[in-house]
């Protein structure tokens, strides 16, 4: 049995160990505490992970919230049903990642922020051009994670992996379909490092205390010019809901 939490989230954790060892449920899940966030960071692709969401978390993937995840578990037990997931291989230099994208993978060299801007008609008030951006670079998503950072920048849904560029400088979208991709990091007339974000989250280390897993992954990977990234539809993961 392995538990992982959100760091302030403790004292639920202790709670539902305890509850999970009062019913006797042996059942070989991944149980998570906290939201979006926790479960991208300790996602396990060899088990059902079931996600219970603080209230201060849309938990999209929550299979229940704090408050009621002791009946929801009892639920599951008398009627096991779990929702598969595409996950996104990947491989940086023929060294393939220990971590599968559930959502999204963003390449930049940027910080990975969205920049909104609306021109305004003063003399009328109607919005005359509206634009949503992020820094020059290339965001890769399976087709749930079209719902979340895809969808906020206006990409249009792709069946198996939808891809889309954007450029700031010109204010364009480039959209299209791919199964597999091959990424190179093209030269230029400077140094530039890139950074690959993994589901494009705000990435901040986890106490390795609140989790049973020898190791949980969460940082960005740094890349450089002639680097070439290989992605592909990786193993299905299992979430139950």
């Amino acid at each position: 049995m392995n538990i992982s939490y959100h760091p302030s989230l403790k004292r639920v954790a202790e709670e539902l160990r305890e509850f999970l060892e009062e019913q006797k449920i042996t059942l070989d899940i991944n149980w998570i505490i906290g939201g979006d966030g926790s479960l991208f960071t300790y996602l396990d692709l060899e088990k059902p992970n079931f996600l219970i969401s603080s209230s201060n978390s849309v938990g999209f993937y929550a299979g229940a919230r704090v408050s009621d995840y002791k009946q929801k578990i009892l639920d599951y037990v008398a009627n096991p049903q779990q929702e598969e997931y595409n996950t996104i291989r990947i491989i940086i230099n023929g060294r393939e990642l220990p971590e599968r994208a559930l959502n999204d993978i963003l390449i930049t060299e940027g910080l990975h922020r969205l920049s909104k801007t609306e021109l305004i008609n003063k003399l009328s008030e109607t919005i005359v051009y509206k634009t949503i951006e992020v820094n020059s670079g290339l965001l890769i998503y399976t087709p749930h994670g079209w719902n979340a950072f895809a969808k906020n920048i206006g990409a249009e849904q792709h069946e198996p992996l939808g891809v889309m560029g954007i450029a700031i400088n010109k204010g364009t979208k480039k959209s299209r379909q791919a199964s597999d991709l091959e990424i190179r990091i093209s030269k230029r007339n400077r140094e530039t490092e890139f950074k690959l974000f993994i589901d494009c989250k705000d990435i901040k280390p986890y106490d390795p205390s609140c989790t049973d897993r020898e190791r949980v992954w969460h940082m960005p990977y740094k890349l450089k010019q002639g680097d070439v990234v290989k992605l592909s539809l990786g193993k299905p993961v299992k979430i139950i809901k």
